[in-house]
């Protein structure tokens, strides 16, 4: 029984060293097998079979293929995958695939988990035809766990896309607040629990509120944070005090971000305790 597997020359090492482990495993199970390069990249795998052979022998064998290419795939998946994702998807850009692989890589289990079904793909094509290409075969077979991956890749690379929105903005604010040159010497945020807050000045005169009254649902969160930023942005002061330890979280990391050290968390005091029974 022959099977020829190939691939490019530039994965020929690798395939071989796939093969000739499965095929050491067969070898100490009784079976005769060969294996020969014919040329770079193509090798022609033999079970040299005697009578007593029968369909468990040969399903072995094809097996022990298949495992050594689903071997070469999942180490070269940056290569195999990625390119034929690229191809595939027209809205998929080269740059793109190289911003969200290493993000892809971290994770290893979401490749792991795709190695029993491919290792089962290629057996059963192994049953059918003497020759496997592995480039052929992610091209036309693997198709569906291609697309898998780019779906993860989008959602990557949507979520990398995000983060540069996000710090492009905060080095926006950063900048405009510098460039104002600290309007106010401090001001105070107080935030009472039902997340109402409220700006003062360092004479603790009112500058601005979400409270009824003021135009912004006291229950929408992105309009608390949207407004209490620009606000703050705007009076752009040399000390910021939080109190009431209400703040949403990722206002909070905002605002560091764009003030650094002049922010501060207030860890009790009398208008912590007035606005906290408010």
């Amino acid at each position: 029984m022959d099977v020829v597997v190939a691939t490019e020359a530039g994965r020929s090492r690798s395939l071989a060293d796939y093969l000739r482990r499965e095929f050491k495993i067969l070898r100490a199970k009784g079976l005769r097998v060969s294996l020969r390069e014919t040329q770079p990249g193509h090798f022609r795998c033999r079970l040299q079979e005697k009578r007593f052979f029968g369909r468990r022998s040969h399903a072995g064998f094809r097996k022990a293929v298949a495992n050594a290419a689903a071997s070469l795939i999942l180490s070269e998946w940056e290569a195999l995958i990625g390119d034929e994702l690229v191809r595939q998807a027209s809205w998929f850009e080269p740059q793109d695939w190289d911003l969200v692989r290493g993000r892809l890589g971290i994770d290893r289990a979401h490749l792991r988990r795709w190695r029993p079904e491919i290792e089962r793909r290629i057996a059963e094509h192994l049953e059918h035809m003497a020759m496997l290409v592995i480039e052929g075969f992610v091209r036309f077979r693997l198709r569906d766990i291609v697309e898998e991956v780019g779906g993860m890749a989008s959602s990557l690379l949507d979520e990398y896309l995000l983060q540069q929105e996000n710090r492009d903005f905060i080095r926006m604010l950063r900048n405009y607040a510098r460039n104002k040159g600290g309007q106010s010497e401090a001001i105070h945020v107080i935030f009472s629990p039902s997340r109402v807050f409220r700006i003062y000045d360092e004479r603790m005169c009112l500058l601005a509120s979400n409270a009824e009254g003021f135009g912004v649902p006291v229950d929408d969160e992105v309009n608390h944070e949207d407004l209490l930023i620009a606000s703050v942005v705007g009076l752009a002061p040399r000390r910021l005090v939080i109190h009431g330890q209400r703040c949403l979280p990722a206002t909070l990391e905002t605002l560091r971000d764009v003030f650094g050290d002049r922010v501060e968390v207030c860890t009790g005091c009398n208008l912590c305790s007035i606005w906290h029974k408010a």
